[in-house]
């Protein structure tokens, strides 16, 4: 399903942002004014190993007066797919200099890619709490499903739909069913289709077919929901042919 590809264009931007801040402090002083223009070069050739590296030595060089820039350092860890640095830093920052969004929404990307199930969902739990931003409580739902927390994934998923506005069009990339590749369907339609399943674990049988039905309402070739609703419908069919 889809991963932090869902947060990098928001996160870049705060990248770009950020690096103006460290121009204004860094052209006090040659020896960070040198790093600081490295650090832009870097950055516009997407050479974050580089950019990291100048960074830390701006940080080194003076860690209470460039000690901010580490928010930005877990950003381009977290482009990198470094999420054990990311992951670190994150939650020192969170720890000592309290909560920013960015911040934990890099711990919770980290936690996810290091198979860190609990602290993910944590953090995600979290961003949605605090933002009723609908992208952070799709990931929610998916984790929660994915470990089996059936009760909390159906109470996650309806307060995902009561955060969609009716008329929102986002999407989210789903595989297909021989997970050869992606299909990209509506995020309600995804929510419906992971709430069918939720249900058909309870054995909820009518429940799950009203989702997998309401899922096909917003994207109709949704392959994954397509099967879900057929599986469904056979086991309400066999469920009356033993009545």
């Amino acid at each position: 399903m889809h991963k932090k590809i869902l947060y990098i264009t928001f996160m870049f931007s705060i990248l770009c942002c950020s690096s103006k801040d460290v121009y204004a402090q860094a052209t006090a002083n040659d020896a960070a004014a040198l790093h600081y223009k490295i650090y832009q070069q870097a950055l516009s050739l997407n050479d974050f190993g580089t950019a990291i590296q100048s960074l830390h030595y701006l940080v080194a060089m003076d860690s209470v007066k460039y000690g901010n820039y580490e928010d930005t350092l877990a950003i381009l860890y977290t482009q990198i797919n470094a999420f054990s640095p990311a992951y670190i830093l994150a939650n020192r920052l969170l720890t000592q200099k309290g909560y920013s969004e960015i911040r934990l929404q890099i711990k919770g990307i980290a936690a996810k890619n290091m198979s860190l199930p609990i602290e993910a969902i944590n953090a995600f739990n979290e961003l949605f709490n605090r933002t009723n931003n609908p992208a952070y409580g799709m990931e929610l739902l998916q984790m929660e499903y994915g470990i089996r927390r059936i009760g909390e994934s159906i109470v996650t998923g309806n307060k995902v739909l009561n955060a969609l506005p009716l008329n929102d069009s986002s999407q989210v990339n789903m595989p297909r069913l021989q997970n050869q590749s992606i299909q990209s369907v509506s995020m309600r339609a995804a929510v419906h289709n992971i709430l069918g399943l939720a249900y058909l674990d309870l054995q909820d049988k009518k429940s799950a077919v009203s989702h997998f039905e309401e899922a096909l309402k917003y994207t109709p070739d949704f392959e994954q929901a397509k099967n879900n609703l057929a599986v469904a419908n056979a086991m309400v069919s066999n469920t009356g042919k033993q009545k």
